[in-house]
């Protein structure tokens, strides 16, 4: 076990100095990674602890969630399975409430474009989302944070739902469950693997003494919120014999 100054702790292999293989990272806020690593980022297979109870299983590239996974949000039970670009829900993706579930595309970690809920495997409620301002949204509040930010802001780009916008559900139909009606499934994302040079390396090791040995865990920033009570389908008294 490696300790750093600051009482985060790394359990597993290294390699010329990196994280590298299979370990375990022990944040000091809490939050825990378990899996795969490669040159000291979380990097193939592995699960994220949030300290909220909030999990994230499944694909990493490069250090942000890309690829295949499932995100569990504890408070709500309310999973999400489907297609990480870059570190956000992005493409087809299938949301799990309690006593339905949501099929059809993300982009920046909102519902968008045409999609289905589908309750017991039994019926289905066709529509599409539209994403739209929130007119109570402080645009002006937002500008001067990012102003303060200053040219770092560009640095930390921000990864949760895109500030200020409201997916707005519109349904169209309702018709039996039928699994040919059902949006694309997510897929797995082809990955180009970058030959490992020691220019990176000493790159690395540069950023690393900057930072007094421990790379700034931002997951715990890019969480993306549940989705809002707004998206939780009300359905009228509606007569689902068909």
């Amino acid at each position: 076990m490696y300790c750093f100054k600051n009482g985060a702790r790394y359990t597993g292999t290294w390699r010329k100095g990196l994280k590298h293989g299979k370990g375990d990272f022990l944040y000091p806020d809490g939050s825990k990674y378990s899996g795969d690593w490669k040159k000291d980022l979380k990097h193939g297979q592995g699960t994220y602890y949030f300290p909220n109870g909030d999990t994230y299983e499944g694909c990493w590239y490069k250090g942000l969630r890309h690829g295949l996974g499932t995100y569990t949000y504890k408070a709500c039970n309310v999973t999400h399975y489907g297609t990480w670009i870059n570190g956000r829900m992005e493409g087809p993706g299938i949301l799990n409430y309690p006593y339905f579930r949501y099929h059809g595309s993300f982009d920046k970690n909102l519902p968008k474009g045409v999609g289905c809920f589908t309750f017991d495997a039994k019926y289905m409620q066709h529509g599409f989302y539209i994403n739209m301002r929130d007119p109570a949204f402080d645009y002006v509040g937002a500008e001067e944070l990012e102003l303060e930010g200053g040219a770092n802001q560009e640095e930390n780009e921000y990864r949760g739902n895109p500030r200020g916008i409201v997916p707005i559900w519109r349904a169209r139909s309702i018709t039996e469950y039928k699994t040919e009606l059902l949006p694309p499934e997510p897929v797995p994302l082809p990955v180009k693997e970058s030959v490992e040079s020691m220019i990176d390396i000493i790159d690395y090791l540069q950023k690393q003494y900057e930072i007094d040995g421990y790379q700034a865990e931002e997951e715990h920033r890019a969480t993306p919120s549940p989705v809002p009570k707004e998206l939780e389908v009300d359905l009228p008294d509606i007569d689902f014999d068909i």
